[in-house]
């Protein structure tokens, strides 16, 4: 299997390289981070990377900058072309789980008959553990769109143990002559999400094992009289009809409130949930609400009131500075768990994560603070951000001030930057000292 996937990324680059015009960029990213962990300072959390990528046709013609920052997995590159790339997590230590060797392809190119009709794409990631010298997992998506329909296939494989574990996705999605969209999607095996591949999978068995799981339908510009919603009906392998599911907006004309509302229904249930919106123009103010309950079903047919959840501004501009906070007054923010708050600013937290999806949910985690505020500054060449969080439980601080972070960034050359981050805990001291070091190679 690793000799099959080597081939195949072997393969793509040499035909992708064929073009004349290709940018190379290879860069040396570094981290060194000393976290306070009584009785010692930890250095867990460092890194080294090393990554070199390719590109040519169109996503060559790419401005530097953004092509030099990607990595091919975020999947943000939608131009023909191709792209070839490798990254390379240095061992900082000799138990160090998180050092790997990632490969990744990206081609997209013309459907031409007699003149273009469609596109077809290939995105690839395959991943190596250093300390095991063993495949990580590798992941593939496919995909053809031509006469207005997109048909794609994403396979997985993970290793899980002394087992790899496989799982299939395949969608098909088009619209009718009356503005009608239509989606299927049938999964087999493991979870194909690329985000949640390293976590433990507990889908079907080994290698070559992908039992049929689900099938999702969906709907989409469907419409009565002047309601407009969506539909998505799910089947699943284990217990057949799963649930149907309705989504629309209400929005009453005299009022500034607006309310997605979703009507659920199962074999045994039916609910329905509507989320708030408030909109104020002109103002940079973000009003979070809830209703509760949230969802109303059988033997529960009445919203007891309208909460309030929390406040935000964003994006307020004062001497060249911008301003943003975030208040929740329902308990402690949520913040992603593979960010560190030195690198986040108010805008970038979460009062509520309920309406998420439950695997988005599993990305977030909950802090010790209910309000943050951030001021962000660049001059020239200097970028400067510092935040100030104040705790749920008053942190036992002059108005419950819990938390200071600071982040600089200094750009001296092309191919030199420098980076500074410091988090100082008003209870405990300085938490966190990250000095980061960054080099870059461009080559045409």
């Amino acid at each position: 299997m690793i000799r099959k996937a080597l081939s195949v990324v072997f393969i793509l680059a040499v035909v992708g390289g064929g073009s004349a015009f290709g940018k190379f960029f290879g860069s040396w990213e570094n981290t060194l981070t000393f976290q306070t962990q009584d009785p010692l300072i930890s250095l867990g959390e460092s890194s080294a990377t090393l990554k070199a990528s390719y590109f040519t046709g169109e996503v060559a013609d790419l401005p530097n900058r953004f092509l030099s920052a990607l990595f091919i997995t975020d999947m943000e590159l939608s131009d023909t072309g191709f792209g070839l790339q490798g990254v390379f997590n240095l061992p900082l230590q000799q138990a160090d789980l998180r050092s790997n060797l990632s490969v990744s392809v990206y081609s997209k190119q013309d459907i031409v008959v007699d003149w273009p009709i469609g596109t077809w794409s290939v995105i690839s990631n395959l991943v190596f553990s250093v300390q095991s010298a063993s495949v990580k997992y590798w992941w593939n998506e496919m995909n053809v769109t031509a006469y207005g329909i997109a048909t794609t296939a994403i396979f997985a494989l993970v290793a899980v143990g002394d087992e790899l574990r496989t799982g299939l996705k395949l969608e098909m999605a088009g619209s009718t002559i009356y503005g009608l969209g239509v989606e299927l999607t049938t999964s087999f095996g493991i979870d194909t999400d690329f985000e949640q591949l390293m976590a433990v999978q507990t889908g079907s068995g080994g290698c070559g094992d992908m039992r049929y799981t689900s099938t999702e339908i969906t709907l989409t510009g469907l419409s009565v009289g002047c309601l407009y919603f969506e539909t998505t009906a799910e089947f699943k392998a284990i217990s057949g009809f799963d649930y149907v599911q309705f989504e629309f907006d209400i929005e009453p004309e005299s009022w500034p409130l607006r309310f997605d509302a979703t009507v659920t229904f199962t074999t045994q249930t039916k609910s329905i949930t509507l989320v708030p919106t408030l909109t104020l123009d002109k103002v940079c103010l973000d009003v979070y609400m809830m209703l509760d309950p949230s969802e109303l079903g059988a033997g529960n047919s009445a919203f007891n009131s309208l909460v309030l959840q929390g406040v935000g501004m964003r994006d307020a501009k004062i001497e060249g500075a911008t301003f943003s906070n975030l208040v929740s007054l329902v308990g402690g923010l949520y913040r992603l768990i593979s960010v560190s708050d030195i690198n986040l600013r108010a805008q970038d937290y979460l009062i509520d994560i309920s309406y998420l999806e439950v695997r988005d949910q599993i990305k977030y985690v909950q802090t010790d603070y209910d309000w943050v505020f951030s001021i962000e500054s660049s001059a020239g060449n200097f970028d400067f951000a510092a935040d100030v969080y104040f705790g749920t439980n008053g942190m036992g601080q002059l108005f419950g001030l819990g938390l200071i972070t600071l982040e600089t960034n200094y750009v001296l050359s092309s191919e030199i930057e420098f980076g500074l981050g410091l988090a100082v805990d008003l209870a405990t001291g300085w938490h966190k000292l990250v000095l980061n070091l960054d080099y870059s190679l461009f080559m045409y």
